[in-house]
C-alpha cells in the first residue's frame, strides 16, 4: 500500500527593520484520497481529507475548512504571540524594566512557535 499521509503547511514570518522576530506554523494533518472528491476549494483541496473528517477540502463548506485551515493555525499562533507581547508590554510599562546586555549568537534559531531574539547569555546591568 503506497504512502498516503499528508499535511498543509503555512510559516508566517514577523519581521521588523530587516529581523526575523519571530515565526508561527500552522499544520493540518491528513490523507491523499484517491480518486478526488468535491468541487469546491482550489488546488489539492479535493484530494486531501483531514485527519478526523470524512470529507475532503474540495467537499467542506468554506467557512469550516478556512476555520481549520493551516493558514488560519498560523495566523491564531501569530496572534496569541502578539496579544501576548501586548500584555508583557503593559506589565513592564507599570514597572521599570531591568536594562539586559548580551551577545548576538553567530548563527540564528528556528523557533516553531515564538520570537526568535537571537541573543544568548544575556545577563542583567
Amino acid at each position: 500500500m503506497a504512502k498516503r499521509s499528508a499535511r498543509f503547511r503555512c510559516v508566517i514570518a514577523l519581521a521588523r527593520a530587516g529581523r526575523v522576530l519571530g515565526t508561527f506554523e500552522g499544520l493540518v494533518e491528513g490523507e491523499i484520497v484517491d480518486p478526488p472528491r468535491g468541487p469546491g476549494g482550489f488546488g489539492y483541496d479535493p484530494v486531501f481529507q483531514p485527519t478526523g473528517f470524512e470529507n475532503t477540502f474540495g467537499e467542506m463548506a468554506p467557512e469550516l475548512k478556512n476555520k481549520m485551515s493551516h493558514r488560519a493555525n498560523a495566523i491564531a499562533a501569530l496572534t496569541e504571540a502578539l496579544r501576548e507581547s501586548e500584555i508583557n508590554a503593559a506589565v513592564a510599562a507599570a514597572q521599570p524594566a531591568p536594562r539586559l546586555e548580551c551577545q548576538e549568537e553567530p548563527q540564528p534559531r528556528h523557533w516553531r512557535r515564538g520570537f526568535d531574539s537571537r541573543l544568548s547569555e544575556c545577563r542583567r546591568v
